[in-house]
């Protein structure tokens, strides 16, 4: 062997080898065999020369010569078969590798029969002319049900060089619906395109890392009841299948004018065609403290919604509905914060988040019929009724919409439930005059006008409201109080009583409703994460550093008493129980995390066990879930952790269902057993939304 590779590298290299191998065979203990390599080589040898006589070269009787031109020849016959092999290679690679960085660009055709025997094509080219007449808008909704139709569709995602993106028209003759191809172009941003799409839809300095998704995509366009709407059709991180996107849908008008601090009114039917096609901005809120999140700007014209349809809209399969109410404590957030992409392709089902108003001009309230507050509930109401009407337009089952949540009162309550000291506040109308009056609206206790007031507050621009009340709450984090100041209110409409009071009323209509839900509830294993959001200010009045830990003496003397009177009318019994629980001798690390633990216990844990022992009691009319999650998240929410901090934070599992594939595939540090279990909660939540 030793030899063999001797001998095509002298070839190769044009030099005289024969001297070489005779030295080396010589010099060889050589077995008997070998003699035969020698010979069968002299006989190439032999060959050589009569090829060379043929091309009428002359020869010579010393083999080194022969061999010299020999070698030559045959290194620059296997120099070119090689560079030739070396092309194919690298040609190959180059399709594979663009393969796997854009949309599958191949032919894909996919014929279904079904029983009614109604027919999909999907081709890469654009179908047959099906004739010019559009769908009514009445019809598009049901056209997927009638019996003996033909439905041809064609699709075709672009290449990532391909910079004229796609739109699809939707055209009927004779029963027979097609979607074709027409050219069309990339809208612009009124903003830079600098939101963060929650580990999802990238920003311009994702681009690269995010292998240019932002490419690989087309258009479409589809007819709703609601009028025509431009969507696109993008690929999944893993490139495995697409999605279909509507983003920035008006589910009610501008909250702005007399509409701020008031109920939210329907949107109702758009002009024209909807471009659906890029998110749009987050509602106005205070700056989040929370560093995970990037928004694109703010708006007061937020009352939106985004719906994720996996594989094929044409599908007359409808499927469950799964709507995400974003967390935040009615302070922070935005359902654009959440890329449903893989969570829709997962579980074949049609994913929408939604914006609804926060902080002031969600939650302002008077106590007076002027402004009642809860009008960012109503917001989610009025969202739930648009969906329920016009899903079954997106391939969605209006009988099947399940509600998840963060924070918010739903039927799936991860980490915040409606019995949490969270849920509803007394303080909205104190805060709401105090925030009233820094903005230069003034209270008159003598009057009590709020009229006045109220349009005094609608005059001013919201950039000016958000700059005062930001340096307002920087003034009040001076404050121990955890409990969230502009929250849900009692307001007699939607509210008549506390929730935990209403839902253990067995003759009320909300009992009953309730209880007849399937409900899931879940905690992550360290919620009071949270409270290392709050303690900024507290650390300096109280003479400690939160990253060497939290003294005892803090807990006992401080914050125990706090939490006595602010919930337990000052309660001694209280204070000491909340001390000889949580407190640790001599140990910092651990007195640390149990001060989080207590924070865990007191506004999560406790109330999901009492909602879940409502529904759950006697009750065979419904099932009852619970989780705990204990997976650290690869993306923490909130402020860096202390180095004593241990178990999986607030807010913790969303990252599993929202975007840790982006992660992934953008080579960020995500462990395969986290990936895996990704994929897991996302087929445990959407088997709930399907089957309870």
């Amino acid at each position: 062997m030793r030899r063999s590779i001797l001998l095509f590298v002298c070839l190769f290299m044009r030099r005289n080898c024969f001297a070489l191998f005779d030295n080396i065979t010589k010099s060889t203990s050589m077995p008997d065999d070998s003699e035969n390599e020698i010979n069968k080589f002299t006989n190439t040898t032999i060959s050589f020369q009569s090829v060379n006589d043929k091309l009428g070269q002359s020869s010579t009787n010393k083999p080194e010569q022969e061999l010299t031109i020999v070698g030559i020849v045959l290194g620059v016959v296997l120099a070119l078969i090689f560079l030739l092999i070396g092309a194919l290679l690298f040609k190959r690679f180059r399709q594979s590798k663009q393969q796997k960085g854009i949309a599958r660009t191949e032919e894909i055709e996919m014929n279904v029969e079904s029983e009614n025997q109604n027919q999909y094509d999907y081709s890469e080219v654009t179908a047959q002319s099906m004739g010019n007449n559009a769908i009514q808008t009445s019809d598009f909704p049901n056209r997927l049900q009638q019996a003996e139709n033909e439905y041809e569709v064609s699709t075709h995602v672009p290449s990532r060089a391909e910079s004229e993106p796609l739109t699809y028209d939707v055209t009927v003759s004779d029963n027979t619906y097609n979607v074709t191809e027409t050219s069309g172009s990339e809208p612009k941003d009124d903003v830079n395109n600098t939101y963060d799409h929650f580990l999802g839809e990238q920003t311009e300095d994702q681009y690269d890392i995010a292998d240019n998704k932002v490419m690989n995509r087309s258009q479409f366009t589809i007819k709703t009841r609601l009028g025509n709407i431009n969507g696109t059709i993008e690929p999944t991180p893993d490139y495995t299948t697409s999605v279909y996107k509507f983003y920035n849908i008006p589910y009610a008008k501008p909250p702005v004018g007399k509409l701020r601090f008031a109920k939210s009114e329907p949107y109702g039917k758009w002009n024209g065609t909807l471009n659906a096609t890029r998110l749009g901005l987050a509602c106005m809120q205070a700056p989040d403290p929370s560093p995970t999140f990037k928004y694109n700007g703010f708006s007061e014209d937020c009352l939106q919604l985004n719906i994720y349809v996996p594989n094929n809209i044409s599908s007359n399969t409808k499927r469950s509905v799964m709507v995400w109410i974003h967390g935040g404590a009615y302070q922070f957030g935005s359902g654009t914060l959440y890329n449903g992409t893989m969570l829709a392709a997962r579980g074949d089902v049609v994913v929408v988040t939604i914006n609804y108003r926060l902080g002031i001009f969600g939650f302002l309230s008077y106590n007076d019929t002027a402004a009642r507050g809860n009008f960012g509930l109503w917001d989610q109401i009025l969202a739930l009724q648009w969906i329920q009407e016009n899903i079954a337009d997106y391939t969605g089952d209006p009988s099947s919409l399940y509600r998840a949540s963060r924070d918010c009162l739903n039927e799936s309550l991860p980490s915040g439930v409606a019995d949490s000291f969270f849920a509803l506040t007394d303080d909205a109308k104190l805060v709401s005059v105090a925030l009233s009056d820094a903005v230069g609206c003034i209270y008159d206790p003598i009057t009590k006008n709020y009229n006045a007031m109220l349009d005094c507050i609608r005059s001013k621009s919201a950039m000016d409201i958000m700059k005062t009340l930001d340096t307002l709450a920087t003034d009040l984090e001076t404050s121990i109080r955890v409990a969230i100041p502009l929250a849900p209110v009692i307001d007699g409409q939607l509210f008549n009583d506390l929730p935990s009071k209403v839902l253990s009323d067995k003759n009320s209509p909300e009992y009953a409703m309730f209880r007849s839900l399937d409900m899931i509830v879940g905690n992550c294993n360290m919620e009071g994460s949270l409270y290392l959001l709050t303690t900024v200010k507290e650390q300096e009045k109280y003479k400690f550093n939160i990253t060497n830990g939290i003294p005892t003496s803090f807990l006992c003397k401080h914050f125990a008493p706090s939490l006595s009177g602010l919930y337990y009318h000052h309660s001694v019994k209280v204070s000491d129980a909340i001390c000889n629980e949580y407190s640790v001798k001599d140990n910092i690390d651990e007195q640390s995390r149990q001060v989080l633990e207590m924070y865990t216990d007191l506004f999560f844990i406790a109330p999901s066990f009492s909602i879940l022992e409502s529904h759950s009691n006697n009750n065979t009319y419904s099932k009852t879930y619970q989780y705990v999650f204990t997976e650290k998240s690869p993306l923490p929410f909130g402020p860096p952790r202390p180095r004593w901090y241990r178990g999986s934070g607030h807010a913790s599992e969303v990252v599993f269902l929202f975007g840790i594939e982006d992660l992934h595939y953008a080579h960020l540090p995500v462990t395969p057993d986290q990936f895996d279990l990704a994929l897991r909660m996302k087929d445990y939540w959407t088997n709930f939304a399907k089957t309870g």
